[in-house]
């Protein structure tokens, strides 16, 4: 893999909602932080995690916001490195990750819903 270091100041989007999935990313240092679209914070990335492929994998566009929580760089992850990366993976493993991938939309969506039904009832 080609290791392509992007540096992210504090507080810098590194990619939001709809945005179209290019790459995911590994942290090499610092923090990231996942926001759902209400803003809601539902996740912190650390050093050796890697964030970003479930859009990737899946060809979703982005579902959350992540911003660096910290001064934060990583490794890029190209969408075909990745695609190729899982060629590799064993079926059983494909599964479980895939299944997770749609557990994790699926409570975007029921999020999107309740704040769409608060809003009209406000």
């Amino acid at each position: 893999m080609n290791k392509d270091i992007i540096h992210w100041k504090k507080g810098e989007v590194i990619y939001d909602i709809g945005d179209e999935p290019e790459a995911a990313f590994i942290i090499n240092s610092g923090q990231v932080e996942i926001k759902s679209s209400e803003g809601i914070k539902v996740g912190i990335i650390k050093e050796n995690e890697i964030f970003g492929d479930k859009a990737c994998i899946l060809g979703l566009k982005r579902s959350v916001k992540a911003i660096a929580f910290i001064e934060t760089s990583g490794i890029i992850v190209s969408r075909n490195v990745l695609l190729d990366a899982m060629k590799d993976t064993p079926v059983i493993i494909k599964a479980i990750l895939r299944s997770t991938y749609l557990r994790l939309d699926g409570a975007n969506l029921i999020n999107e819903k309740i704040k769409d039904l608060k809003s009209s009832l406000s």
